[in-house]
C-alpha cells in the first residue's frame, strides 16, 4: 500500500516540470537581452508558482509517509504486551483493528480497519467452527512457539 502514490502527485510533478521549463525559457530570453517589465513580472509569477507547487508536493508526500518494516513489526509486537484483564487495553485493541460489527438474523458482518476490511460470517458456518476442536495446526504462531517476550 505504501508504494501506491497519491493521484495528485503525478499531476503536481508534471505541473512543476512545465513551470521550470517556462522559467528556463524566460531566463534564455533575459540572457539574449530581452528584458522588459512584463518579462520580470512573468518570471516572478512563475517563481512564486514554482514555490507553491513544491509546497503542495511536500504536503502530498507527508500524507503518505514510508514506514519501515522494523517500525511496522515494532508496532505489531506492542500488541503482544496487551493485558487482556484490563478492559481499556482490550477495547483499544478492538478499536484499532475492527471498525464495526453488524449482526443480522442469519449472518454477522465484521468491518475491519484494513484495505479489504469486510468479512461476512454466516451463523451456520460459525456453529460448525465452534464445534471443531482447536488443533495445534489451527493455533496462532504465538501459541505454537510461545510468547515472543517470554511472559
Amino acid at each position: 500500500m505504501q508504494s501506491t502514490e497519491s493521484t495528485q502527485l503525478p499531476a503536481l510533478r508534471k505541473q512543476l516540470k512545465q513551470n521550470k521549463k517556462e522559467i528556463s525559457n524566460i531566463m534564455k530570453a533575459i540572457k539574449a537581452g530581452l528584458v522588459t517589465k512584463s518579462t520580470k513580472a512573468e518570471l516572478e509569477r512563475l517563481e512564486e508558482e514554482q514555490e507553491h507547487i513544491e509546497i503542495e508536493i511536500a504536503k502530498e508526500q507527508i500524507v503518505r509517509p514510508v514506514i519501515s518494516r522494523e517500525q511496522i513489526e515494532s508496532w505489531i509486537m506492542n500488541f503482544a504486551k496487551t493485558d487482556f484483564k484490563n478492559e481499556e487495553q482490550k477495547q483499544r485493541l478492538i478499536d484499532i483493528f475492527i471498525n464495526s460489527v453488524h449482526v443480522y438474523d442469519d449472518k454477522i458482518v465484521v468491518l475491519f480497519n484494513y484495505k479489504d476490511g469486510e468479512k461476512c460470517i454466516r451463523l451456520n458456518d460459525l456453529n460448525v467452527d465452534i464445534k471443531k476442536t482447536n488443533t495445534l495446526d489451527e493455533c496462532s504462531s504465538s501459541l505454537k512457539f510461545g510468547d515472543p517476550y517470554g511472559i
